[in-house]
């Protein structure tokens, strides 16, 4: 239901792979851009509030890219923990954004189609019943009393983020600076 990661040291072969050539970072970034995972993970980075994205959690497997390391996803979850339920914690939780939307800036940087991170995200929206739904369904679950608990949570957090979902394309046009309707029309 939930999983986390440790840091484990950088692949020495990686790592001197980048320092061995101060371009390598920026060539990791050019072909991920590339990649059709780079709108998808710009908005999977928005949604979770992920603000540490770098060239060290982009893996590639030889067919595909592959984004790893949430650990700093959802910040207000892990420091709201025990108040979770409470109305003014689950606000803070959805209004969350983080400092920085790396995969995303470097889109932008590299003159990318930043529409197609906003259509992932408008994808992303219509799930949002589906996951209310299930976060329903899972409080119905009959399990047993020890890990009864950990369903519940898992499905306030379910909750949250079909909740996270709604205002996500507002989000990413926020940092990308597409102007709102209000702010389309001056006063007279």
């Amino acid at each position: 239901m939930l999983f986390g990661s440790v840091f484990q040291p950088p692949d020495p072969f990686f790592a001197q792979r980048i320092e061995d050539n101060p371009l390598a970072v920026d060539y990791i970034w050019q072909k991920v851009c590339d990649d059709e995972v780079a709108p998808k993970g710009a908005a999977w980075d928005e949604l979770v509030a992920n603000p540490d994205r770098h060239a060290q959690n982009l893996l590639f497997d030889g067919g595909k890219w592959w984004l790893f390391d949430h650990n700093l996803a959802l910040q207000p979850l892990a420091k709201l923990y025990t108040k979770v339920e409470q109305q003014s914690a689950q606000q803070a939780i959805v209004e969350h954004v983080a400092r920085v939307n790396q995969l995303l800036a470097e889109l932008c940087r590299r003159n990318r189609n930043s529409r197609e991170t906003l259509t992932e995200a408008e994808q992303m929206t219509r799930h949002s019943k589906r996951l209310a739904l299930l976060a329903h369904a899972m409080r119905r679950w009959e399990v047993d009393v020890k890990i009864a608990p950990t369903i519940t949570m898992a499905a306030l957090i379910v909750d949250l983020i079909a909740l996270r979902l709604q205002p996500l394309a507002l989000y990413l046009a926020k940092r990308l600076e597409i102007p709102s309707q209000d702010s389309l029309w001056s006063s007279p």
